[in-house]
């Protein structure tokens, strides 16, 4: 059987991509039955997730980034809702820059505020890399590492930063 998954994002301040077999699909796509699809949601800066809905039931308690929907065995409609992250207004998120975007062997992150960490992520959720920095600059090494699109959360002592990445070759 084939079953139609279909996915957005309630109100705006993020984005919501989705995931078969690490091919990103897009919503209304037509799917085979048993199939896992994870959804991973990407919060604007100062918003995080607040709540995901699967064929209108909310999930309780659930405001991970990352859900995963194992075996699928009807039509499916996902929606995640983010809120402001509390106390973000006295927060000054940080200035990211990442390049090349997308790089072939490595990235440079610079930021105006102190970067203590650095997890690059795969689509399926699984961390890549885990570097600990203590610097306003870092290169990240990439070369062994497959294409595709990847996330960078980048970690200051006043905030995360999430991005999204892509390695070519």
């Amino acid at each position: 059987n084939i079953y139609e998954v279909a996915f957005n994002v309630e109100g705006q301040n993020g984005e919501l991509t989705a995931y078969v077999q690490d091919k990103e699909i897009n919503s209304a796509d037509l799917i085979e039955e048993g199939r896992d699809i994870i959804f991973i949601a990407i919060p604007d800066d100062g918003y995080k997730v607040y709540e995901w809905t699967v064929n209108d039931n909310a999930i309780a308690d659930y405001e991970e980034e990352e859900l995963m929907i194992e075996g699928l065995d009807s039509n499916l409609h996902v929606t995640v809702e983010f809120k402001k992250t509390t106390g973000i207004q006295d927060i000054a998120l940080a200035d990211i820059s990442i390049f090349p975007n997308p790089a072939r062997d490595k990235f440079y992150v610079e930021s105006d505020k102190k970067i203590i960490h650095i997890r690059l992520i795969d689509i399926s959720g699984q961390v890549i890399k885990n570097i600990a920095v203590d610097d306003f600059r870092t290169e990240l090494n990439v070369g062994n590492i497959n294409n595709g699109s990847y996330f960078i959360q980048i970690y200051t002592n006043e905030s995360i930063i999430n991005k999204r990445v892509q390695i070519i070759r």
